[in-house]
């Protein structure tokens, strides 16, 4: 079951749209320009609070993938990535 919900969020992943990194993230969350966001579970404690602020500030989830090296993967880079924003469809805005 766990890698099924692995593939599929590598699946959405790679199809889409996204901004990586802490910064762009961030960025994008404040623009309310992002549904979903993804957080690796092994950040630091202060690039995790950040997210997770912003993100309920602008009403955003966030959904925990088991590390920053495996998010990296989903999102076919080659480095680790401690939080990935999914953008919203056109149609959304």
């Amino acid at each position: 079951m766990e890698e099924e919900h692995q593939q599929t969020i590598k699946n959405d992943l790679v199809s889409c749209e996204k901004v990586i990194g802490l910064k762009q993230v961030l960025k994008f969350a404040q623009r309310k320009a992002l549904k979903v966001i993804y957080l690796a579970a092994d950040v630091d404690r202060s690039v995790g609070e950040k997210v997770i602020a912003a993100a309920k500030t602008h009403n955003i989830p966030v959904l925990p993938v088991s590390s920053k090296q495996e998010l990296g993967d989903m999102c076919g880079i080659d480095v680790s990535a401690a939080c990935v924003g999914m953008f919203k469809d056109i149609s959304e805005f």
